[in-house]
């Protein structure tokens, strides 16, 4: 099984990461935190967004991997 949790860095984003933290804590896997921007001149809130992320785990999932892609979300996720 692989789980793909996608956030835009918003307080509905880190809801979903918490839900997201209980299904891999269930499942013993290493998810993979995906964030989506419009324009690669974005990459540094990217990785601000995909760090808050990681930090808000670590407590119950200790390793992810991060991925950034450039598009449009509803496309790229």
């Amino acid at each position: 099984m692989r789980i793909l949790i996608a956030t835009g860095g918003s307080s509905h984003s880190e809801v979903a990461l918490r839900l997201g933290a209980q299904l891999v804590h269930r499942t013993q896997e290493t998810p993979t935190l995906l964030t989506v921007i419009r324009h690669e001149a974005e990459r540094p809130q990217a990785d601000a967004i995909l760090s808050r992320a990681a930090q808000l785990l670590d407590p119950i999932v200790p390793s992810v991997r991060t991925k950034t892609r450039v598009g449009h979300p509803a496309e790229e996720i």
